[in-house]
């Protein structure tokens, strides 16, 4: 169970990937960050940086790989 507070939630992804009509938006993305860790997302335009931060949130639906935020595994909960 992941630890809830005024610090934040875990965030866990492993080999997240979305895929689009036009190919992969970004794809093998593994995250491990603790309660309260500044995670920074880095990268060119049209690199996926925009789809990978809707997937962490619940937003966009993956079409591989796992994710946790909190307690909620996504993109079902």
């Amino acid at each position: 169970m992941a630890e809830h507070g005024a610090g934040g939630l875990a965030v866990s992804a492993r080999d997240l990937g979305v895929e689009g009509p036009r190919g992969w938006a970004f794809r093998g993305v593994r995250v491990e960050a603790d309660p309260g860790s500044l995670i920074a997302i880095e990268g060119p335009s049209g690199s996926g940086r925009t789809c990978l931060l809707l997937a962490l949130t619940g937003r966009m639906k993956a079409t591989e790989g796992t994710a946790v935020v909190g307690d909620a595994r996504l993109p079902k909960q």
